[in-house]
């Protein structure tokens, strides 16, 4: 298994995010799928454009491939910074 701290890191956030959330069962569950829904979606876009995309498609996502294999902690660093900021404000937002 394959796990990314950055993936974690969002995963274990939605998942306090709807858990602590004053929902019913159907509401987390909606919550659950939707968000799974859009996590899936950014990776089979990709895969989808790979598969069935003309060969100018190709070069160009090798080429992000490419570029994000030579700057992934500089991604990992970005996205874990936003989610901790995105995180802190909504815990700000709900002490006042």
């Amino acid at each position: 298994m394959n796990v990314r701290p950055k993936n974690l890191t969002l995963a274990v956030a939605a998942g306090l995010a709807i858990g602590s959330a004053s929902l019913d069962v159907v509401g987390s569950s909606l919550a659950v799928l939707i968000f799974t829904a859009v996590a899936v979606s950014t990776v089979a876009a990709l895969v989808l454009a790979y598969v069935f995309g003309s060969q100018s498609v190709r070069p160009r996502l090798e080429r992000f491939s490419d570029w994000l294999v030579a700057n992934s902690s500089l991604v990992l660093n970005l996205s874990v910074v936003l989610l901790g900021a995105l995180l802190v404000g909504i815990a700000v937002v709900n002490l006042v």
